[in-house]
């Protein structure tokens, strides 16, 4: 009798303690929806009922970070990281902690204070994030070589994050105006149709314009009657892809030169020089990407699947 009434009480409490996780977990997604919707006191208000009720729901405190940053409360933000990395030695959520972190400092004025959050994030943390958060606060400092490092670094955990070839470029772009396009091609090639990509579409034609690589293009009168835009562009790409590697070790050689060389081995230029002119209002241009869904699904493919550090030396 004494261990069929311990059965039903274990029963029970099991019972009880599933309807209170499915209660909280509906509550945080309520929280989330609201954030969604930029009803931030209303999320922030189901957050603390969460954390209230289960004060070790790591989740809810980043969620609740998160919230904070996005509504420009950026004190507040700070004030909840300091206490959610005091109260929490580990889970899975404190990387992106020390990113709301050090994005808060970095919104309230305090750059210094941000890079140095960033770095004590990444000694414990190999999250992209935190790299290149910490790239954009050196960048907007004007410490270009720390901002090159670490958007490299933030490439090498994470190759297809377009804003890193984006912001590498930038950074890159009054020293080596040929990394800097060769990061705008991928960028382009990664993000082909955003209001991003109209602005770097336009820095890209520019620097092909006054670049070396225009005279190394140019066409006779007869030939270029005959060329699309795509043509030409497909010319420029060949171009990267046939940049001499021999014995360089530089980060742009092994990583953007060996991914051009790559990408022409597997006949993809004309796929990828079409994509860079998505916004370019050129209606070859349009035809084209609205005829290739097959060329452009295998594209996509094989970029997913590229080994992009196989290359890299130093890593």
């Amino acid at each position: 009798m004494k261990k069929l009434i311990l059965y039903i009480f274990l029963f029970c409490a099991a019972g009880l303690a599933r309807a209170q996780e499915d209660s909280l977990h509906t509550l945080l997604l309520e929280a989330v929806a609201l954030h969604d919707k930029g009803d931030y006191d209303g999320a922030l208000r189901l957050y603390d009922q969460v954390i209230a009720r289960d004060p070790e729901r790591l989740l809810a405190w980043y969620e609740k970070s998160l919230t904070l940053l996005v509504a420009k409360r950026y004190e507040a933000c700070i004030d909840l990281c300091k206490e959610v990395l005091n109260k929490f030695k580990e889970g899975d959520e404190l990387d992106n902690i020390y990113v709301n972190y050090g994005s808060a400092l970095d919104a309230a004025g305090k750059p210094d204070d941000a890079i140095r959050i960033y770095s004590q994030g990444i000694r414990q943390y190999n999250h992209y994030l935190l790299f290149f958060n910490r790239g954009i606060t050196e960048f907007m400092n004007k410490k270009n070589a720390d901002a090159i490092s670490d958007f490299q670094q933030t490439l090498l955990l994470k190759p297809l994050h377009a804003s890193s070839h984006q912001y590498l470029s930038y950074a890159v772009y009054g020293q080596n105006k040929v990394a800097s396009m060769m990061g705008l091609v991928i960028f382009l090639v990664i993000e082909s149709n955003t209001t991003r990509s109209d602005k770097n579409l336009k820095i890209l034609q520019d620097l092909f314009s006054s670049n070396a690589l225009s005279s190394a293009t140019d066409f006779n009168d007869t030939l270029k009657q005959f060329m699309t835009p795509a043509d030409k562009m497909k010319k420029k790409l060949g171009i990267f892809a046939d940049i001499n590697t021999f014995e360089e070790k530089g980060f742009f050689t092994q990583f953007y030169v060996s991914f051009f060389r790559a990408m022409q081995e597997a006949g993809h230029l004309e796929t990828a020089a079409n994509l860079i002119l998505a916004r370019s209002n050129d209606d070859q241009v349009k035809q084209w990407l609205s005829s290739h869904q097959e060329k452009l699904n295998a594209f996509s493919q094989w970029l997913q699947e590229y080994k992009w550090t196989d290359k890299v030396v130093n890593k």
